[in-house]
């Protein structure tokens, strides 16, 4: 279900938008810009170095909108997101920057923690099945997927070799 597969760390979280034109209606989402530090798979044509993910929650307008089973994204932060593009009209200039949407709200984001992966709370617990598993093993796991399921002609794969990675699997 992802257009996009990639490993990132957050390098900005940007204060709330309200989305809804009813300002009685509580709503919000967050942009945090994402820099991409390997794409593990896509079918899309942009190989972005940076991208948004947008997520429910946060201050927008008059409301605060919390999320305590999905928590927004945060600077310094690494993960693994699964995404699809975001074809709405964005809520600012977005100066070109690709928006994505994390693949079923909370299960398309898993946080690496000390070279572990760790699923949201909210998560389905199949999922959390895979939390403390090495980054290596986990992304080994979904790259034996995609290439299971996907066509060659539209995977792209890159191995990552870019600071920040975990000394242990040098």
């Amino acid at each position: 279900m992802s257009f996009l597969i990639v490993d990132g760390t957050g390098s900005e979280v940007l204060p709330a938008v309200s989305v809804n034109p009813d300002p009685d209606i509580p709503s919000a989402e967050t942009y945090s810009v994402v820099t991409v530090s390997e794409i593990l798979s896509d079918i899309v044509h942009a190989k972005p170095s940076s991208l948004f993910v947008i997520q429910t929650g946060g201050s927008g307008g008059k409301w605060q909108v919390d999320t305590p089973q999905t928590p927004l994204l945060k600077k310094g932060e690494r993960y693994l997101l699964f995404l699809y593009p975001d074809k709405r009209e964005p809520a600012f200039d977005t100066h070109g920057t690709p928006r994505y949407n994390s693949v079923g709200v909370w299960s398309g984001c898993v946080k690496i923690e000390d070279c572990k992966t760790f699923f949201l709370p909210s998560a389905v617990l199949e999922l959390h099945k895979y939390d403390n598993t090495t980054r290596e093993a986990f992304v080994n796991l979904v790259r034996a997927r995609v290439d299971a399921v996907a066509p060659k002609n539209q995977i792209i794969m890159k191995k990552w070799c870019g600071p920040g990675d975990c000394p242990a699997q040098r």
